[in-house]
């Protein structure tokens, strides 16, 4: 006679909570890189907005810091959720979801734990944006009482935001599927296009500009390809790209100023320190394979394989 089997034994669903969040903790600190989006974000776009579009936008009877902060809280709040869908859809995809499940654990302490441990990696950008807030000219003219009930109000907000990005997570089977849903619901097709047309139109521009430099200053240069007629093609080509930039809406343009004052600041940063010009490295690169073949001597004998 053989003793019943013993249900299996679930831990409790606090200590199994702390236990995931602790996890979710030690993985910040082993990757503070993955902070990015949590402290650079949340003060590029701080100073990006109060100083770079901040003198375009007038508000009446009152100063537009005061009503900007507002925005990048809840801006970055949201964006905070597929933080967590993308943590969540690692575990799944990489089986650490399966051996938890494999662990006489809470049911619920998988998802209560991811919950936990980014609702404390929400505190980093609300604390930053304040500070940067206070220090750009946003300042709180009401109680200390009120002061806390929005802030309490705030991580209210953030909590649920968070379960939000749980969902996604417990839904879409990767991390790569999760940024894609978050990408074409943060950024509509239509603005896309414009975005990316704004870019394009720019490059090509530069592009049709830097043609008739190089063909000023080194007219003497190999080129695979020479643009026909370049002094009335290439003005032609900047003319109508700039004609088509300035067509696009306001806040295209004005997107496009501030990604490219990013990007600009994200680059120099970069190669100051690793800049081969910046070094005195002189890389010596092969034949451009634009170039085409060029004829192989006649073999001996008179042999021409060109023929």
């Amino acid at each position: 006679m053989t003793a019943p089997a013993q249900p299996a034994r679930r831990g409790n669903a606090f200590g199994d909570m702390w236990v995931i969040a602790q996890r979710g903790f030690l993985h910040m600190r082993r990757q503070p890189e993955a902070l990015a989006d949590a402290t650079l974000q949340p003060i590029m776009f701080t100073l990006l907005f109060a100083y770079v579009f901040g003198g375009a936008i007038q508000v009446a009877g009152g100063n537009y810091r005061e009503f900007l902060m507002g925005g990048i809280f809840a801006q970055t709040i949201v964006f905070g959720c597929f933080g967590v869908a993308m943590s969540l859809a690692s575990d799944r995809k990489n089986g650490a979801i399966d051996r938890f499940r494999s662990m006489p654990m809470a049911r619920s302490a998988v998802l209560s734990g991811h919950a936990l441990s980014h609702l404390a990696r929400g505190f980093i950008p609300i604390i930053l944006m304040s500070v940067c807030g206070l220090i750009v000219g946003w300042r709180i003219h009401t109680s200390f009482a009120d002061a806390v009930a929005g802030y309490a109000l705030m991580l209210a907000f953030l909590f649920a935001v968070i379960w939000v990005g749980i969902l996604l997570g417990s839904v879409l089977p990767s991390p790569e599927a999760v940024q894609g849903v978050g990408f074409a619901a943060l950024f509509p097709v239509g603005a896309l296009a414009d975005i990316s047309n704004s870019g394009t139109l720019f490059a090509f521009a530069m592009v049709a500009v830097a043609v008739l430099i190089l063909r000023k200053r080194d007219p003497g240069r190999a080129r695979p390809f020479r643009t026909p007629a370049v002094w009335l093609v290439s003005p032609l080509a900047a003319v109508g790209c700039v004609y088509l930039f300035w067509s696009l809406s306001g806040y295209t343009k004005l997107l496009f100023v501030g990604w490219a004052a990013i990007g600009l600041v994200v680059y120099y940063t970069y190669s100051r320190s690793r800049s081969h010009v910046g070094r005195g490295i002189v890389d010596v690169h092969e034949d451009d394979a634009d170039i085409p073949p060029q004829p192989v001597p006649p073999l001996p004998g008179g042999i021409d394989i060109n023929d």
